[in-house]
């Protein structure tokens, strides 16, 4: 009985546990249009990506307490400029971060920007990174409320 008791506590405990998840939104440059999405889940980091979309991108990352506390995703910072392109969002990951300055946006269009693939940002934390296409990428929050109006 006592086992039984034991292996029950144990499973809610597991359940109980908040799951840790590094969650990413990539918005368009002017931020109106979700043209991605992403979420690890146990090891793999699985992006839908609007297959009509090609350009430039904003990505955002979001991590959640738990893992800014133990340093998880260390250096990997909460935003990046970047592109979409063929299905591959490709990240500036020398740049500054978006909003702190717009040297990147001003710069002139012939200077080189290196832009790695995602799978390559996410590489030094071990997650492997599964895209799919879709055409079904959520609206803003906005766009929704005003359509309630």
């Amino acid at each position: 009985m006592m086992k039984r008791t034991s292996l029950a506590l144990l499973a809610l405990l597991a359940l109980a546990a908040p799951a840790q998840a590094l969650k990413l939104i990539v918005w368009d440059p002017d931020f109106k249009n979700k043209v991605a999405y992403g979420e690890s889940i146990a090891g793999r980091f699985t992006v839908k990506y609007d297959k009509d979309y090609t350009g430039p991108v904003v990505a955002l990352f979001s991590q959640t307490d738990d893992e800014k506390a133990k340093g998880t995703y260390a250096g990997l910072r909460g935003s990046y400029e970047g592109a979409l392109r063929g299905g591959q969002l490709l990240l500036n990951v020398d740049g500054a971060a978006v909003g702190a300055a717009t040297t990147n946006r001003s710069a002139p269009s012939n200077t080189a920007r290196p832009l790695l693939p995602l799978n390559k940002v996410l590489q030094p934390y071990k997650l492997n990174v599964n895209v799919q296409p879709t055409s079904l990428i959520a609206p803003p929050v906005s766009s929704v409320l005003a359509l309630g109006r």
